[in-house]
């Protein structure tokens, strides 16, 4: 088994490095508003941090499971053109309603949240979401 923070090889191809961390950084994504910059600087973070990343979208409750899915591919197909090797997760969608579900990934996992405007605008007025505001939080 390959030791901790190194690529492993099969094939001859180089696949991710995957673990368990106990540590994250989340990019919080906001369905049908822009995160391209809010994915590349997480995944640049976590890469550097050794951590992985963990996507996260936020949607109304009229966003459709279809258009998640699509937003979610995008959001991923950013991260892995930003680095190739980065270990990824993904989450949601959350609505209004299940906004509360991600304190599930734990406030103590959360090394670094980085988000857009409009994710910090939904922070800022969810209870639910309110907790995001005592992490180490970067707004893009």
């Amino acid at each position: 088994m390959a030791s901790h923070g190194t690529r492993r090889k099969a094939a001859g191809l180089a696949l991710p490095r995957q673990r368990t961390a106990e540590q994250i950084v989340l990019a919080l994504l906001v369905a049908d508003a822009p995160y391209e910059g809010v994915v590349r600087l997480a995944a640049r973070a976590a890469e550097g941090q050794d951590l992985p990343l963990h996507l996260a979208l936020l949607a109304d409750a009229g966003t459709t499971v279809a258009h998640s899915m699509v937003e979610m591919d995008h959001a991923l197909t950013v991260a892995r053109s930003s680095s190739p090797e980065l270990q990824v997760q993904v989450s949601g969608p959350f609505g209004d309603e299940h906004a509360g579900e991600l304190e599930e990934l734990g406030e103590a996992r959360l090394r670094l949240v980085v988000c857009s405007r409009e994710a910090m605008a939904r922070i800022d007025a969810d209870p639910a979401l309110a907790w995001l505001a005592r992490t180490r939080l970067t707004v893009v």
